[in-house]
């Protein structure tokens, strides 16, 4: 089936993708891999100073769209976000009641649109990362008001169990920590 779609015919997730990331010449051509029934595209940017890197998955020889990842070494709250978080879509995830299905999202224009304002909005807004000493300790992602989901906090420090049961006072209130916010995630 072909949709149109900001004046392109597509047929399936893995054209809308080739074309999103290709659109501006800024992503290589994605690398392809397979695992059982499922397809594995890696988008790099050209430039190697930009180090994130987007995962698709898809099923059903790309009409199915399983999840995608954006990993970034410079944001590694964000990172484990998607390493811990990974959202697996499934059918009917968008309808107006969203609905548990079969895994994966259909290729239609409603899904369509959704995963492209997801892109487009992005998922997160910024996130601050805590040093102490200058190893990072905490991060927390504030995510984009559209999505109306609560920060999302990963702790990087090595402490035992007691010590963080008793800990009497949160990291952000610590008197030598230093903040770093870095807002532009897809870098």
């Amino acid at each position: 089936m072909k949709l149109t779609f900001k004046n392109r015919e597509l047929k399936n997730w893995a054209e809308y993708f080739h074309w999103l990331f290709s659109k501006d010449g800024l992503f290589n051509k994605p690398e392809i891999e397979q695992k059982n029934q499922t397809l594995i595209e890696t988008y790099r940017y050209k430039d190697n100073n930009r180090l994130t890197k987007i995962i698709v998955a898809y099923l059903d020889n790309y009409d199915k769209l399983i999840y995608y990842n954006v990993i970034n070494p410079l944001t590694p709250g964000y990172t484990t976000f998607w390493k811990t978080d990974i959202q697996y879509f499934e059918q009917g995830q968008y309808e107006n009641l969203p609905k548990h299905g079969e895994p994966g999202l259909v290729f239609d224009l409603q899904n369509l649109k959704n995963i492209d304002k997801e892109l487009k909005i992005g998922l997160a807004q910024r996130e601050l990362q805590y040093y102490k000493n200058g190893k990072l300790i905490k991060s927390k992602i504030e995510f984009n008001d559209e999505w109306k989901w609560k920060p999302y906090i990963t702790r990087f420090e090595k402490s035992g169990f007691l010590s963080s049961l008793f800990r009497k006072r949160e990291i952000d209130e610590e008197f030598d920590i230093k903040t770093v916010e870095i807002e532009k995630i897809f870098d």
